[in-house]
């Protein structure tokens, strides 16, 4: 898209697609630009779709709770303004 050295107001939403599919993922940080280009009538209405994020790692289930356990009764990195919702409540 910008490699062809389009216009803003030449730019089709396949271009944006295009372009977005063959970068990498911070090209996604586009959209807020042409939301605001469309709102202000210097380019035509194109649709960024929410980057793509990769799946988080599997964790069974005892290692969840696990590492959530060690989560919140590691007192070295908790702050002391940092209270639990429930203190009366334990895992």
């Amino acid at each position: 898209m910008w490699a062809a050295r389009l216009d803003l107001t030449e730019v089709v939403q396949d271009d944006v697609d295009h372009w977005l599919a063959a970068g990498r993922s911070t090209r996604y940080e586009v959209g807020d630009f042409l939301v605001r280009a469309a709102r202000r009538s210097h380019g035509p209405d194109l649709v960024v779709p929410v980057r793509p994020r990769p799946d988080p790692a599997a964790l069974d289930e005892e290692s969840h709770w696990e590492f959530l356990r060690q989560c919140l009764n590691d007192t070295a990195s908790r702050s002391t303004s940092a209270r639990p919702a429930h203190p009366d409540h334990r895992l």
